[in-house]
């Protein structure tokens, strides 16, 4: 196990440039591929956040007791209302100047926001809320019915290119760096292999050279992987900074990275010489 451990040290640092492409391009197929599944996974719980969280508003222009009362009663009838919150046009004030941090009274000479009810529904789809917004619209004394319904459409336009054309770039890049990474560590083994000629002299058997072999591209991998892991963590952490939330990763992904890419040096191989030939 010394002369494995041995070997494959002295493999790894005859050529450390060559080496460090090796793991970089491994580290970059894994980032493609790991890099774009992580992104869908974001971006779908970030839309389920979304949409557990959809409220619908129903901006109105009377306000009266009598008013309120019907529309509230009629809304908590429905089976497709899960909640209703009514604020009247000062709470409506009130909760602008909380979000925004300031006041507005001294701005503003009258209050523009109208009183509304702020409606979220059971099981939130395109085709429910615009049944929902067209039906409740025609109602006497609604003003209007609103909801960020461009925002759902760019979370799917969003997710079906991921899963679309960026999956398809994502996945050429990173079959290139596997294929560049495979050719590398074919020329790592061909500069090293007067040295696997001189062991199975020395009697070495073929099959401790391919444990040392093996051991050799895993090692390489584990390498590209953590390289892959530092790359996506930054990643996060900059995606945090522009959206202003809280980024959370699929579940043992530090671990997903680093398997899937020793998989890929063990699986770039292919292209390293058989070892018929050093024997």
């Amino acid at each position: 196990m010394r002369l494995v451990i041995r070997v494959v040290w002295t493999t790894l640092f005859a050529r450390p440039t060559l080496s460090f492409l090796t793991i970089s391009l491994l580290a970059c197929a894994t980032t493609f591929l790991y890099g774009l599944y992580a992104s869908v996974e974001v971006v779908d719980s970030l839309r389920n956040a979304f949409i557990q969280e959809l409220a619908v508003e129903i901006e109105l222009s009377d306000y009266s007791d009598s008013t309120r009362q019907v529309y509230e009663h009629e809304l908590k009838l429905r089976p497709d209302v899960l909640t209703v919150q009514t604020l009247s046009a000062r709470e409506v004030l009130d909760e602008v100047e909380r979000e925004l941090g300031e006041s507005l009274r001294d701005v503003l000479t009258e209050n523009p926001f109208p009183p509304i009810f702020r409606v979220r529904l059971r099981n939130p789809s395109p085709d429910a809320l615009q049944s929902f917004t067209e039906e409740v619209s025609g109602w006497p004394g609604v003003l209007q019915v609103i909801y960020p319904r461009s925002l759902w459409e760019k979370f799917d336009s969003l997710l079906a290119a991921l899963r679309g054309k960026f999956a398809v770039t994502a996945g050429t890049f990173a079959l290139a760096c596997w294929v560049l990474a495979g050719l590398s560590l074919r020329a790592i083994f061909r500069f090293r292999s007067p040295v696997w000629q001189l062991l199975l002299l020395y009697g070495l058997e073929l099959r401790s050279l391919f444990i040392m072999r093996i051991v050799l591209a895993a090692f390489i991998g584990l390498c590209g992987g953590l390289m892959s892991v530092a790359v996506l963590y930054f990643g996060r952490r900059l995606t945090e900074w522009l959206l202003l939330t809280q980024v959370t990763l699929p579940s043992n992904w530090v671990l997903g990275c680093v398997l899937g890419a020793i998989l890929l040096a063990l699986t770039a191989g292919v292209w390293v010489p058989r070892l018929a030939r050093y024997s």
